[in-house]
């Protein structure tokens, strides 16, 4: 094991570090775009389908979630100075599985838009 781990480290020494920062951020966004940006379709039909909620209903919560993202917007930047951009985007992972797990339970419109405010949020830390 120590083998693999010591000619991993030697194979990846001469790549620049800037290179697995675009490697990571292209992960994040796959990650956004899979799962909300073009997959919010699938949650949307569903959620209409159990719950007969209506499509302006289910299209708040995604405008209600964009909004507090621009409210916030300022604080996240303050946040990422003061502590770094990793630590941001570790909680903001943890706020993804959490949202998703909310998601998965949502029983009213209220617990919805938590959820996918939750979600949308974590999102907006990545980027």
């Amino acid at each position: 094991m120590t083998n693999l781990i010591t000619s991993i480290k030697k194979r990846t020494q001469g790549i620049f570090f800037g290179w697995w920062i675009v490697v990571s951020g292209c992960i994040l966004q796959s990650l956004h775009s899979g799962l909300l940006g073009q997959g919010f379709t699938v949650y949307f039909l569903h959620l209409q389908e159990e719950f007969g909620w209506s499509r302006t209903l289910l299209s708040t919560g995604f405008s209600l979630s964009n909004i507090v993202n621009g409210i916030l917007a300022p604080f996240e930047g303050w946040l990422s100075d003061r502590f770094g951009p990793r630590r941001l985007v570790l909680a903001g992972m943890v706020m993804l599985g959490t949202g998703f797990i909310f998601l998965s339970s949502v029983d009213s419109i209220v617990a919805y838009f938590l959820s996918f405010a939750l979600i949308q949020q974590q999102l907006h830390n990545v980027q």
